[in-house]
């Protein structure tokens, strides 16, 4: 006998349709849902559950209502409350003259995304036609069956007795009587571990049958063959309806092909990220003696390279890793006298290694939605100019445990700003010169301000400002201290 828990646990037969959100206004909300009642009122296989008490109730609510459709608490309690075995989550974007629709259909118990689409219209305003005109309404219609088609099963068996099966397909769904029904068992559903989004189903036959009476809702069938080692049983599914004059091909063990329907669709990124970029911007360094009295300060305009990398572990915890290359030209005056030494336009550099684990914490289910991160790790800086005693200049290296805080929040669906600040903790350094004596500590702390857009659904654009400040302390009093503020544009490509 095969094991009904699956087939249970994704009957999607009683449906929740939360109110819609929008950027303008709500003015979506009580359309969209509407559609939604008609389009799937003509579906024996679904019940639409009434959600507008708890629509009116998130209404009033001091969280902005786009985030309470995504809090797995909410929505947990919500299928508790009134049964349903899924969601339908919408959320409208108002772009210059264009409507852009994303459709979830959200499995209830586990929260995983069952399914999505997205769709653009054109601002109906603009051609003289209403917000509920005909082809509006059809377009989201459209969008709701194809959202629907994306499930590799058409109904379920609600029923049996010794020779025949009941299933929630009826003449709504075209079904008539001689046709017949490939029903399967669900063996497993894999879904993105991080996304949480369902990326297969796998399926096995467990029999046939013909179809000898249909009502509006329903049909029942007699079961004409079951595999030898599973018999049909309730809530397994109909996976492919035969019209009664078509010849019935032969049956596949796995209904569903995995790797077939990974090339007709984008597949999620499952690994990480790798960023190249480039930057240009300021070096400063500054070598004081006698509480800044005394000693050098110099600047020049720094180029450079930089490459990021990200490797998830899990949804939650990841790990991190930064080159960074840069090089300047580089004078300097005297502290005391403002006046130029001779080290004028030599070459200065910077190289930086950093590598760190983190974890994330989501605010929302959504795995690119707004998040912080906390990490901690390794870092090596170095600058590197010619030694010299009589300029003060030499290589100077620093080392320490890194501690450091961040966030990712987007600002619309395809844009946002992110922010990262590390902190040296029990750093150390060298300077090769040995000109300042013996070193009792150094700081250090590198902060990123940038935002990104994404260009496809597995590249973005990302630019920001990157500060960096890494400063040695000696025995003696004395300081160097190196800044780099630089700006700079990358491209991410996840994987």
């Amino acid at each position: 006998m095969a094991s009904p828990e699956l087939d249970r646990q994704y009957s999607l037969k009683s449906i929740g349709v939360l109110k819609a959100w929008d950027n303008v206004d709500g003015l979506f909300g009580d359309l969209v849902t509407d559609v939604y009642k008609m389009e799937l009122g003509t579906h024996s296989r679904f019940v639409v559950q009434d959600l507008s008490k708890a629509n009116q109730i998130l209404d009033t609510s001091k969280i902005p209502y786009n985030k309470l459709i995504e809090d797995p608490e909410i929505l947990s309690q919500l299928a508790k409350t009134f049964k349903v075995d899924s969601f339908l989550r919408t959320k409208v974007y108002k772009e210059g003259f264009e409507y852009r629709f994303v459709i979830d259909w959200v499995h209830a118990p586990k929260l995983q995304l069952i399914a999505t689409e997205s769709f653009k219209i054109i601002e109906p305003f603009s051609e003289g036609k209403s917000l509920g005109s005909d082809e509006f309404r059809k377009g989201i219609s459209a969008a709701l069956a194809r959202l629907i088609k994306k499930v590799p099963f058409q109904g379920m068996v609600t029923g049996r007795d010794q020779s025949s099966v009941t299933v929630n397909l009826g003449v709504s769904e075209r079904i008539n009587k001689g046709d017949t029904l490939v029903i399967a068992t669900i063996d497993e559903v894999k879904f993105h571990p991080l996304l949480k989004t369902i990326v297969d189903w796998r399926m096995t036959s467990t029999g046939r049958a013909t179809v000898n009476e249909v009502d509006d809702g329903m049909a029942f069938a007699k079961i004409d063959a079951e595999d030898s080692d599973k018999q049909i049983a309730r809530y397994q599914k109909i996976v492919q309806v035969i019209p009664g004059q078509e010849v019935k091909p032969t049956v596949e063990t796995h209904v569903t092909d995995y790797e077939e329907r990974l090339k007709a669709s984008q597949e999620p990124p499952r690994l990480g990220w790798i960023s190249p970029g480039v930057f240009i911007g300021k070096y400063s360094r500054e070598a004081s003696t006698n509480n800044g009295t005394s000693g050098v300060s110099g600047s020049g305009t720094m180029i450079g390279i930089k490459a990021d990398a990200q490797v998830w572990f899990t949804g939650d915890w990841f790990g991190d890793f930064t080159y960074t290359f840069g090089s300047s030209g580089y004078s300097q005056k005297d502290i005391a006298t403002n006046v130029n030494t001779p080290a004028t336009d030599v070459t200065a550099t910077l190289s930086q290694i950093r590598m760190a684990v983190g974890y994330f914490y989501h605010i929302t289910p959504n795995f690119f939605g707004p998040k912080g991160w906390a990490k901690a790790g390794f870092q090596n800086t170095s600058y590197g100019l010619p030694n010299s005693a009589a300029e003060g200049t030499s290589k100077t290296s620093f080392t320490s445990v890194t501690i450091g805080l961040g966030g990712d929040l987007p600002i619309r669906d395809d844009y946002g700003v992110l922010l990262s600040v590390d902190f040296g903790l029990f750093g150390g350094g060298k300077e090769t010169g040995a000109y300042y004596g013996t070193d009792t500590g150094a700081s250090s702390v590198d902060v990123y301000l940038g935002a990104y857009t994404w260009l496809k659904p597995k590249m973005k654009l990302r630019a920001g400002f990157d500060f960096k400040s890494q400063s040695l302390d000696f025995i003696n009093g004395a300081t160097i201290s190196n800044k780099v503020l630089a700006f700079g544009p990358s491209l991410m490509f996840y994987f």
